[in-house]
């Protein structure tokens, strides 16, 4: 009697199980990017319907590095976690300035309101200044929104 091979059913088995195994792999690595992803759509979400913008920002009389900005909340319904603020220079360079309702809840406007920041420093001579609101998601994760458009410092 001639000796057979591996029936075709236990073939068939071994394949199933190396394909299962490799899904798992593959599963383990692609997974947290996935969840990473999935927990930021709702701030993402709340970033396009929210809109901060600068309203103006006039530099000081007797120090041109300092600057007072102001701010308002037009529009969207999001839970506010902070705010950047983004300082441009005259040669360019920025400054972000970063405000949370934990280190500075005062400064944080409620839906329809305007804020004023005084003195803000610029680090050299102040151009323009832009704003990126910081969404808190439910979970917690706070997500940073894309910059508003920028107002030139009279």
């Amino acid at each position: 009697m001639a000796k057979r091979g591996l029936s075709d059913v236990v073939t068939t088995v071994l394949i199933i199980l190396l394909v299962l195994a490799a899904v798992v792999i593959v599963w383990s690595f692609v997974q947290p990017a996935i969840k990473k992803g999935v927990e930021t759509v709702p701030g993402q979400t709340a970033c396009i319907q929210l809109d901060i913008q600068p309203v103006s920002c006039i530099k000081s009389a007797t120090n041109p590095n300092l600057a007072t900005v102001t701010y308002r909340w037009n529009s969207g319904d999001a839970t506010l976690g902070g705010l950047k603020v983004i300082l441009t220079k005259t040669d360019g360079t920025t400054i972000v300035d970063s405000t949370t309702a934990t280190t500075a809840p005062n400064t944080l406007p409620a839906r329809l309101e305007s804020r004023t920041l005084s003195n803000l420093n610029f680090g050299g001579p102040a151009s323009k200044v832009s704003i990126a609101a910081v969404v808190r998601t439910d979970t917690g994760q706070d997500v940073t929104c894309t910059e508003s458009t920028a107002v030139t410092c009279t």
